[in-house]
C-alpha cells in the first residue's frame, strides 16, 4: 500500500487490505510449497515420505518455547 493511500484510509479499511494481502501470500505458499515437495519428491530416496506443509513457512509448528530450551538458545546465541 503506497503512504499516500494508507493515510488517506481509516484503521479498518488499512486492516482489511494487510488482511487481503496474508491471504494471497498464504495461497502464494501453498503453491510453491506444492510444487517445492513434488521436486523433492522426486530427488528423494524410494519410501520417502515428503509433504508441502514442510516448506510453508504457515504451517511451520515450532518446539514449544519452555525454561530448558530458551535456556539454551541464550547459550547457543552467546557463542555466536
Amino acid at each position: 500500500m503506497a503512504p499516500d493511500a494508507f493515510w488517506g484510509c481509516t484503521l479498518a479499511e488499512a486492516s482489511s487490505f494487510m488482511g487481503g494481502v496474508e491471504d494471497r501470500d498464504r495461497m502464494l505458499w501453498n503453491h510453491t510449497s506444492s510444487l517445492m515437495a513434488l521436486y523433492a519428491q522426486s530427488k528423494s530416496k524410494r519410501g520417502t515420505k515428503v509433504i508441502p506443509s514442510q516448506f510453508n513457512p504457515y504451517e511451520q509448528v515450532g518446539k514449544p518455547v519452555n525454561q530448558k530450551t530458551r535456556h539454551n538458545l541464550l547459550e547457543k546465541f552467546k557463542k555466536f
